[in-house]
């Protein structure tokens, strides 16, 4: 197993480790960007789903994009836990704060409704008399 050593990059490690296997078939500017356009296809290209006769069916984000995603999202799911459980009494306040308006808009909608049925016959009942009379 090769470790990697301060000094040197992943891209010079892997490059040594292609000398090494290969030879000196290639020269170091032309393995330099073998190598680099090679990582770079690696994390950066979208990834392609293909069926049996290896047409592209369905892309989809980098191996970096999904990595970072789902890191960033599970990172942010600790941070959250963490703020909501040091601030629990702002929470509960947001909450109960959110509760009273809703339930005063509930309530408010619930009243319309319940009269505006009665209204609406009222109306309906007046324009009937209305009618009748001319």
């Amino acid at each position: 197993m090769s470790v990697l050593t301060p000094s040197q990059t992943f891209e010079e490690k892997m490059m040594e480790r292609m000398k090494a296997s290969m030879g000196d078939l290639m020269p170091d500017d032309v393995l330099k960007k073998l190598m680099e356009k090679a990582i770079d296809k690696a994390f950066n290209s979208p990834t392609e789903l293909k069926d049996e006769y290896g047409r592209a069916i369905k892309s989809s984000e980098s191996w970096l994009q999904t990595f970072l995603r789902v890191e960033l999202e599970s990172r942010m799911q600790v941070l959250a836990k963490e703020w909501i459980t040091e601030n629990k009494e702002q929470v509960l306040k947001l909450v109960s704060d959110k509760l009273d308006l809703d339930v005063a808009t509930m309530f408010a909608s619930g009243f319309t409704q319940l009269f505006q049925s009665s209204l609406f016959n009222i109306r309906n009942e007046i324009t009937t008399a209305l009618s009748r009379i001319h």
